[in-house]
């Protein structure tokens, strides 16, 4: 047996057999290999057996007040839902008690449940539906901002659907098809009382807001004859804290392997104590160490961060060379890019892999500063002979060429991340094929899923294009939070100073769109929060009691917006 120990062991070190634990990731305390990141987040290490969850905040516990109301008629829709949805506005009733709420003709739920429902539900005229609304409140931007993983704890029997402010987020045992309000389960579950099941809430930063929140749940039994039915819900800020021993995890943030190749420690490992702070696209490498010395089977991941640099021209199908060129009509083929931020970007790695083939790493350009075009060429001499190259910055030509019909296009980062994915048409402006003008972004400071929509794009102002050249002529129309009257993309009580300030002659100077007058159009989308097309102090009034009394929030919303004339504080 001790000889046994000592194969295993030499093994091991030697790269063949590895049976320590393997680390995992957590980002802001949350499960996850690899993908997009925000600059700025926490990079924590764990390992199995050595992590457990931690509620660091409680939004509401189960057994908060609720609303449940058990449907007659499909008339509420899914307005019920919303968090500004009058109960009782389309003829139903409601009731309200300590949650949770259900019925149980046996004692496995005793003292779980805070409103009955076994007259409503159960046997004939029952309804195996019910709807219920959980109201809760966030403070401020602050507070919502906190928000790292948002947990829904669930004890149900036998399915629900839930809704952060009329947003589906999470679910379970839901039937096939549209749901409707007399809707059953696809299967029996029954409630672990003591032990209730998690849905993290993925994407709830997008409906959350500041004030009044409602979590609306659809609970569903499996039948009307069924002799239970429960559902109680609690709602958590839920992460990972993990506890290692010193130096059992060791990584890397440069690619390379923690143990050397002999079974060594690598010079440039870093033995994992506290996360590390994560501000651009890195390949983390880590390893598992034993007491022993003994190593665990390396894993890898990529985080990566959106990098701003974005396709702004594409001149697919040029106009035919003049009479006795000697240039084919492909050779005046280009490709146009822009970095729409305001730091100057490396790239450094970065590629073209499908349509075309470029890669920048050994091209003319390298970076890019705040808002420069770089253009891509089929072929520099074609392309010299029709436009002018000392006012372009071209970068060197690509292989391959651009498809007349359209085609997909690719661009990686240097660790293979994503940076832009999507498929042009030869359809969307016909007069872009072969006619002379080029496809032109409509706004390069758009989502990235626009990119493949026929709408983002235009024909292009200048007959035959107009490579390196901005030639939108538009005023900015940047990402701006509605309510952000100071521009620190937060709308807290200092924005409502701000405008009063502004309003009564101390801050001349706020308006921060157009010409810098508060009735501009993009001033207006800004300020004008009560939606009357106006600035003035009512407006400071409806931020007040959205903010502390529950109130409606800016009428265009609590997500930064577009808006003609205004620069972007939110971020590309």
């Amino acid at each position: 047996p001790t000889r046994t120990s000592q194969v295993i062991s030499e093994y091991g070190r030697a790269g063949f057999m590895l049976s320590e634990p393997v680390p995992n990731f957590l980002i802001n305390g949350r499960a996850q290999h690899g993908g997009s990141i925000r600059p700025g987040v926490e990079l924590a290490m764990g390992v199995e057996g050595l992590q457990r969850f931690v509620i660091r905040r409680q939004l509401f516990d189960a057994d908060s007040p609720v609303s449940v109301c058990i449907p007659r008629n499909g008339n509420m829709g899914t307005e019920w839902t919303l968090p500004d949805y009058e109960e009782g506005s389309n003829g139903e009733t409601w009731q309200s008690g300590p949650g949770g709420a259900g019925y149980d003709t046996g004692d496995d739920y005793e003292g779980a449940i805070g409103i009955d429902l076994l007259a409503e539900m159960r046997g004939d005229g029952g309804n195996p539906s019910a709807f219920i609304r959980i109201p809760f409140t966030v403070a401020d931007q602050a507070a919502l901002g906190s928000i790292a993983n948002l947990t829904l704890l669930m004890d149900f029997d036998d399915g629900f659907v839930a809704y952060l402010n009329g947003e589906p987020l999470a679910s379970e045992n839901v039937p096939d098809g549209e749901l409707v309000w007399d809707s059953r389960s696809r299967r029996s579950h029954e409630a672990g009382i003591d032990e209730a099941d998690a849905y993290e809430l993925a994407g709830f930063e997008d409906h959350m807001r500041v004030g009044r929140n409602v979590l609306a749940i659809h609970g569903m039994n499996s039948s009307v004859n069924s002799s239970d039915f429960i559902i109680r819900a609690e709602l958590v800020d839920r992460v990972i804290e993990v506890g290692l021993p010193a130096d059992s995890v060791f990584y890397t943030l440069d690619g390379s392997d923690p143990r050397l190749p002999g079974g060594g420690l690598s010079p440039t490992a870093i033995s994992y104590a506290d996360p590390a702070t994560l501000t651009e696209s890195t390949l983390v490498t880590a390893r598992g160490r034993g007491e022993g010395g003994d190593w665990s089977a390396k894993v890898d991941a990529v985080f990566y961060t959106d990098m701003p640099l974005r396709v702004t021209e594409i001149m697919y199908n040029p106009a035919p060379p003049a009479e006795g060129s000697p240039f084919r009509r492909r050779e005046f083929e280009y490709i146009e890019l822009q970095n729409v931020s305001a730091a100057t970007i490396n790239l450094q790695g970065v590629r073209f892999i499908e349509g075309i083939e470029f890669d920048f790493t050994d091209s003319a350009v390298t970076e890019l500063g705040p808002g420069e075009l770089v253009v891509l060429v089929e072929d520099i001499e074609g392309f010299a002979s029709r436009y002018d190259l000392s006012r372009i910055l071209v970068a060197g030509e690509y292989s391959g060429a651009l498809s007349d019909g359209g085609e997909r296009l690719v661009i990686r980062g240097a660790l293979g991340e994503p940076i832009l994915d999507f498929e042009y048409g030869d359809l969307w402006h016909p007069e872009t094929d072969g006619e002379g003008p080029s496809l032109v972004i409509v706004d390069a400071l758009d989502e990235l899923p626009t990119w493949g929509e026929g709408e983002s794009w235009r024909p292009s102002n200048a007959d035959l294009g107009s490579p390196g050249i901005d030639e939108s002529g538009l005023a900015p129309r940047g990402r701006q939070l509605p309510g952000d009257a100071n521009q620190d993309t937060r709308v807290d009580i200092s924005d409502a100073v701000a405008l009063l300030l502004h309003l009564f002659g101390r801050r001349p100077d706020l308006p921060p769109c157009d010409v810098g007058k508060a009735g501009d159009l993009g001033n207006i989308g800004v300020l004008d929060s009560n939606g009357d097309n106006e600035v003035n102090v009512s407006d400071a009034v409806w931020l007040l009691a959205y903010m502390y009394q529950g109130g409606a929030p800016p009428t265009r919303g609590t997500r930064c917006i577009r808006l003609e004339g205004c620069p972007n504080v939110c971020g590309f």
